[in-house]
């Protein structure tokens, strides 16, 4: 039994294993698991060593773990160093696997946000049937201090004042130029072109600016991707409408993340780790009071207190530490269907070019949706055999 725990122990901490370790790995684990519910022995697996006593290694292959984003050997080694595996900065993974591990990941996300979750639900139980309104205030008309470069190169660029408000709405809404032009809306921001497909520039006409994200209310999503395009579009003046299908998920994490940035440049605050709890409960309240159902997906609610944690901003390096394992599976499954979606669609010569964008994503997001209906093996494909199973589906569905 100790061979087998250390056998796991060593396993888990490693990126990859020899031609044959991981089934020995995994091999390890069903008998431990067979050895223990049989009662006879140790009813718990041996004890992870403290991570000081990890070597660097088996800290990366962990920090991978809960981080599967790219992430090399080279970016932990101190400059000059040849023989990376001995070199590697042991001070440096610590410091970011215990960051991580605390503070990114699914499970501490998670952890954290249980009581702010609670006080949501139950403040919008409190709320009559039909209160709220179908377009909600989300900035008050104000002048804001911008950092127009804020994501660009690493650096911030000089900070300007900006006259600007925005609002939230659904697809309902968004139809109605009469309450539109009552708001003085100048700029409508699509994150649902999919089924809202009757607005666009020559419905509002020459004087609304407009833009489309193609975006998916699902929990493998990474909405805040598309922060920097929503911020830019949103904050160059006059009042901006977010909206999605029911302003319930996409539209609201993009415009609360907006708002709780332009609350963050305006009161100067310092970055740290305990006031971003304190932004989003604000912003999240300010909507939930005002529209009966606001940002009920998990995973949007992790984006955004892992938006508030990197100092209200967001980078491509996030985009998957969010995520819980089956999140991860149907991210990777979404990437493969989207794939195999642009050669189906592309290589149609009857599609028009300007169709294609729409069928890709429609296929991608339906097929998706038809995967979590699969009885055994959804999001699978961690053999060549299911990979294949997988695009073969996706290759039916288009």
């Amino acid at each position: 039994l100790d061979q087998i725990s250390s056998r796991v122990e060593m396993a888990s901490g490693e990126e990859t294993l020899e031609d044959g370790e991981e089934e020995q790995a995994q091999r390890a684990e069903m008998l431990m698991a067979a050895y223990s519910s049989h009662g006879g022995g140790p009813q718990k697996r041996k004890a992870e060593l403290p991570v000081g006593k990890l070597g660097p290694r088996a800290l990366l292959g962990k920090l991978r773990r809960l981080d599967p984003d790219p992430m090399n050997q080279e970016t932990y080694a101190p400059e000059g160093a040849n023989e990376l595996d001995k070199d590697l900065d042991t001070n440096a993974l610590e410091e970011d696997f215990e960051l991580t591990r605390q503070h990114f990941c699914a499970e501490a996300l998670d952890k954290a946000l249980g009581p702010l979750r609670e006080e949501i639900r139950q403040l919008q139980a409190s709320m009559k049937p039909d209160a709220g309104s179908r377009l909600v205030e989300i900035v008050p008309s104000s002048s804001w201090p911008i950092e127009p470069d804020m994501l660009q190169d690493g650096e911030d660029g000089v900070t300007t004042s900006v006259e600007l408000s925005i609002f939230l709405s659904d697809a309902a809404a968004a139809r109605d130029l009469r309450q539109l032009k009552l708001a003085g809306i100048r700029r409508v921001l699509n994150c649902s072109p999919q089924t809202v497909r009757d607005t666009g520039p020559s419905f509002y006409g020459p004087s609304v600016e407009y833009l489309e994200l193609w975006q998916d209310d699902m929990p493998d999503y990474c909405v805040l991707n598309d922060f920097d395009a929503a911020w830019t579009f949103a904050t160059a003046g006059g009042a901006c409408l977010m909206h999605c299908e029911q302003g319930v998920n996409r539209s609201c994490a993009l415009a609360l993340a907006v708002r709780m940035k332009l609350l963050q440049l305006s009161e100067n605050n310092e970055e740290d780790l305990g006031a971003p709890m304190e932004a989003l409960r604000a912003a999240w309240r300010h909507v939930a009071v005002r529209k009966q159902r606001v940002l009920t997906n998990p995973s949007f609610q992790r984006q955004l207190l892992l938006f508030a944690r990197v100092g209200f901003r967001w980078f491509p390096s996030l985009s998957s530490v969010w995520c819980t394992p089956q999140e991860r599976r149907m991210a990777r499954f979404r990437a493969v269907a989207e794939q195999v979606a642009k050669r189906s669609v592309c290589g149609w010569a009857a599609m028009p070019h300007s169709s294609w964008w729409r069928a890709i994503v429609f296929i991608r997001d339906s097929v998706v949706r038809a995967e979590q209906k699969v009885q055994s093996g959804a999001f699978d494909m961690g053999t060549e055999r299911a990979m294949r199973q997988a695009q073969q589906r996706v290759q039916d569905f288009a």
